[in-house]
């Protein structure tokens, strides 16, 4: 058998390491796409490393194949990082790995020379990574994201620097193999696995903190209406009394007639209107605090503090647009009008008091007719609203 050194047992090892960790990240999170392709990414890795450094246990034949291994890796793993964000490697990539192939095989088969096979792998294998790099640069959205940014950049300098380092040491128009012992081959192994430990970090760091995402939007979003849930309810009351995110103002919304849409066009177009109405509270008061569902048709808006003297102005912009709505349905379409009652929280007040005054003043909106906003009586000094009376109601 021959003798290889140990180090290039190093990295098949890693890399086996590697695609066993994010095989069973995959497996116990099925919806980790990220996860399964670079379980795939890292297996080929080690595929293309075994089939072009371990000689002695597997046959010579079959070296023209690593460097279509190796850039067939570097697809997977770009694709692992893209599909953090839905998207997927362009087509022309696999019409450039095809042609790699295609001249790969040539130079290795028929008119064998290794250093064009070499010059061909480092030159692929970073068009490969500038294809992706512009649409890994443009979602720099977070702190991982942009470190995967920065690695694939990295990664392409590397290719560029072995290149030009292969050609200057003289192998690029050598027809003798080139051997697992040579400088360049150590330079390339030692690089790709630095590169390929600090691609599979930041993924499954970038991979983890996806997950966390998900739950706690699982925990704290509504699943119809995208709107925050009870729990998220709860963290905003906690947040308020601590101190970290004061609110200053409470509305109430509860949509008209909402058992006559469900009695009259089903289930089905009374979760259509739920959401059309969420999607327009959350366009328009987005920025303005935080949105929740407090259960059925009925939907808060907890103003901050600091834009808490708008509240009123809020609430009728929020009336307006949602009178304006119509959601389609086969027999018609059905209109959408809200009842919102507005309160304000004195300092030191807890959210769930304003939200019971903001209920008060709900009922009182019901009760005048519907489609209308209401607001509390407050004699608390500053909080005086000028406001029409034609289109307020006071309690």
């Amino acid at each position: 058998m021959e003798r290889v050194n140990i180090y290039f047992w190093v990295i098949p090892i890693l890399y086996l390491a590697l695609a066993v960790v994010f095989y069973l990240v995959a497996r116990n999170n099925r919806e980790s796409t990220s996860a399964a392709m670079a379980a795939r990414a890292f297996a080929i890795a080690l595929a293309s490393i075994l089939v072009e450094t371990q000689h002695g246990l597997l046959s010579r034949s079959l070296v023209g194949f690593a460097v279509p291994l190796h850039w067939l890796a570097i697809i997977c793993t770009l694709e692992a990082f893209l599909l953090r964000q839905g998207k997927h490697m362009p087509r022309h990539a696999w019409w450039l790995f095809a042609f790699g192939v295609i001249v790969n095989l040539i130079f290795a088969f028929i008119l064998p020379n290794v250093g064009v096979r070499a010059s061909v792998s480092q030159i692929v294998g970073a068009l490969l990574i500038a294809i992706a790099v512009p649409p890994l640069w443009r979602y720099r959205r977070g702190l991982f994201d942009r470190a995967i940014a920065w690695v694939a950049l990295i990664s392409l300098v590397c290719y560029v620097v072995r290149l030009l380092l292969f050609l200057l040491w003289g192998y690029g128009s050598g027809r003798s193999p080139l051997l697992p012992t040579t400088p360049f081959t150590t330079v390339f192994y030692f690089t790709s696995g630095i590169v390929a430990l600090m691609s599979a970090m930041l993924l499954l760091l970038a991979i983890t903190a996806d997950l966390i995402e998900r739950h706690y939007k699982t925990a704290m979003v509504d699943a119809l209406t995208g709107l925050g849930n009870r729990h998220a309810l709860d963290r905003a009351a906690n947040r308020h009394k601590d101190g970290s995110d004061v609110m200053g103002a409470v509305l109430i919304l509860d949509l008209d007639h909402f058992k006559s849409v469900n009695d009259a066009h089903g289930h089905a177009m009374g979760d259509a209107v739920l959401r059309a109405a969420a999607q327009t509270i959350q366009s328009a008061a987005g920025s303005f605090g935080h949105m929740v569902r407090l259960g059925g048709e009925e939907l808060a808006v907890l103003v901050r503090a600091d834009h808490a003297d708008a509240a009123p102005q809020l609430a009728d912009v929020l009336c307006q647009l949602l009178a304006l709505q119509h959601v389609g349905s086969g027999d018609g379409l059905v209109p959408i009008t809200v009842s919102i009652g507005v309160a304000w929280l004195a300092a030191d007040e807890i959210l769930g008091e304003g939200l019971r005054r903001a209920d008060i003043a709900l009922y009182a909106a019901k009760n005048g007719g519907r489609n209308r906003v209401v607001l509390e009586n407050v004699d608390a000094p500053g909080r005086q609203c000028v406001t029409s009376p034609s289109r307020f109601a006071w309690i």
